[in-house]
């Protein structure tokens, strides 16, 4: 699991150009994946503010995106935080991932969801 605001990328890993990576919460990337133009990854969120609530008193909340071996994130998906992504899973261009995704599994789709599992 990635610290807070910190980020990691296993050997073999490529990233292409143009991605975004929101790393407040921390991102981990493991070995052999193919991250494609685009993509953005969100580790932190802002709060939503409550009628009367300065925005001031609002701190971001934090969460971890772990990526496993193998994986390839097609090109402007985005991943949200908390996420962990199984080894061997596939991203499919353009998908919204708000959701922890099976190892072996290919996700499409806004929100992301399996077509198919290992």
């Amino acid at each position: 699991m990635p610290g807070a605001g910190t980020f990691s990328i296993g050997d073999g890993s490529h990233i292409s150009h143009h991605v975004l990576m929101a790393a407040g919460g921390g991102i981990s990337i493991g070995r052999d994946c193919a991250i494609s133009s685009g993509v953005v990854f969100y580790s932190v969120t802002n709060k939503r503010a409550q009628f009367g609530q300065r925005l001031a008193d609002l701190a971001p909340e934090k969460a971890p995106i772990t990526i496993g071996d193998h994986v390839h994130v097609g090109a402007n998906a985005t991943i949200l935080p908390g996420v962990v992504v199984g080894d061997y899973a596939v991203i499919g261009a353009g998908a919204v991932v708000t959701r922890d995704v099976a190892p072996g599994a290919i996700v499409v789709g806004v929100p992301a969801h399996p077509v198919k599992e290992k």
